[in-house]
């Protein structure tokens, strides 16, 4: 079983879908937990659905599309617990298989704001306090399109395959100082972010999900408990590991 006893951790698009479902496991193991999400009201739902796990639980309302919003949410999200030295960053944006003349220049900057920019900050922000710790653990939810390309998008798959990316080099650049770097890349998940696609979209995921070796989407918590072991001593040799849990997606 996995433990994180003594462990403070931040979960990011924590309200909903595989945040919410990453929020459960981890307190489940042990963590002391912090979820951020914009989704003020989903918050208020998760914390309310959690109460058995006490004062384990924080929750920060912010918007991590911006530097001074990662900023906000960092500083409040150490007042509870104090350092942090486990981050998932799960939060994600897909606006759907728009392709690449049908981009706004707006929709591509958001997608790389949730995608690639909040990572890439939060890292930055919570990576000196791991190291005075002397060690931690972050992941990086990817996805399987950021492995394979076409149907979901240009934002969306450039995104998600320099998600990727920066696992890689986060890994190699202070893995000799302690901390891992992992990469989970799901393939379909029942979501909030698949419930907002359009119609068009979703009958595309469908036909995909029933060309996967497993025929169907993945629930939230089956990524979540992936996201459970990497984040724990359990995954003590895994750097740079770029894992997809995706019912067999990238086969077809």
């Amino acid at each position: 079983m996995t433990n994180l006893e003594g462990k403070v951790a931040l979960v990011t698009g924590g309200a909903s879908g595989i945040g919410a479902a990453t929020v459960e496991v981890l307190l489940e193991a042990g963590a002391k937990v912090i979820a951020v999400d914009i989704q003020g009201d989903r918050l208020k739902v998760l914390a309310e659905g959690l109460t058995v796990h006490g004062d384990n639980l924080d929750t920060v309302e912010g918007d991590l599309s911006t530097g001074d919003g990662v900023q906000a949410a960092v500083e409040e999200a150490k007042r509870k617990f104090g350092p942090i030295t486990i981050l998932a960053n799960v939060a994600g944006r897909n606006d759907g298989t728009a392709g690449l003349l049908n981009h706004t220049e707006e929709g591509w900057a958001l997608t790389y704001a949730i995608n690639v920019d909040a990572p890439f900050r939060l890292s930055r922000a919570l990576i000196p306090g791991m190291l005075e710790a002397g060690g931690g653990s972050i992941v990086i939810v990817a996805s399987a399109l950021g492995l394979v390309a076409g149907g979901a998008g240009t934002a969306y798959t450039s995104s998600k395959h320099a998600a990727v990316g920066l696992t890689k080099e986060l890994a190699a650049e202070f893995g000799p100082q302690g901390i891992r770097v992992n990469c989970i890349a799901p393939g379909l998940v029942e979501t909030p972010m698949y419930d907002a696609l359009p119609a068009a979209s979703k009958e595309g995921f469908a036909a995909a999900a029933a060309a996967t070796a497993v025929q169907r989407m993945a629930k939230p918590r089956e990524i979540a408990e992936a996201i459970g072991f990497f984040v724990s001593d359990q995954a003590s040799f895994a750097y740079g590991s770029i894992v997809a849990i995706d019912g067999g997606y990238v086969l077809t």
